[in-house]
């Protein structure tokens, strides 16, 4: 019974969080929802069985992520959405998800501006006779 309940929870704030994102551009409450339902599927993970095959490490960042988001769209209603409380609040969604997202950016861009023609391996080879004897010898040039 505490499972169903949770799922109706995680359902409910679901669909409140898709309300508020996509047709009253209320980003705030949105995010209020957004961490409502992270809580609840949380709860409800840890109803309907056990998570020993979850790393530790995504359990971690999971309820920082989770917590964070509820606590941005509490700041946020109660004291404005450029507020230090709620830049403090959402600060551990932006460090965890866009920090990486940033060096992925960076990663890509100067990988992408190497030249692929540098990449190739060239193969040399030379066949001829020395002493008499017949050879053969290869030889790779890589960049």
């Amino acid at each position: 019974m505490k499972a169903l309940i949770s799922f109706i929870t995680l359902f409910i704030s679901f669909i409140m969080m898709n309300k508020y994102f996509w047709f009253d551009y209320e980003y705030i409450a949105s995010s209020f929802w957004l961490g409502c339902m992270l809580l609840s599927l949380g709860i409800w993970w840890g109803q309907i069985g056990d998570t020993d095959d979850l790393s530790p490490m995504f359990i971690i960042i999971y309820w920082i992520i989770a917590v964070s988001s509820f606590a941005t769209g509490i700041t946020g209603y109660l004291f404005g959405e450029d507020s230090l409380a709620t830049q403090i609040a959402s600060a551990p969604i932006i460090l965890i998800v866009g920090v990486p997202l940033l060096f992925l950016l960076i990663g890509g861009l100067l990988g992408g501006l190497s030249n692929s023609n540098s990449t190739k391996n060239t193969t040399y080879s030379v066949k001829g006779t020395f002493d008499g004897k017949n050879f053969e010898a290869k030889a790779k040039k890589d960049k």
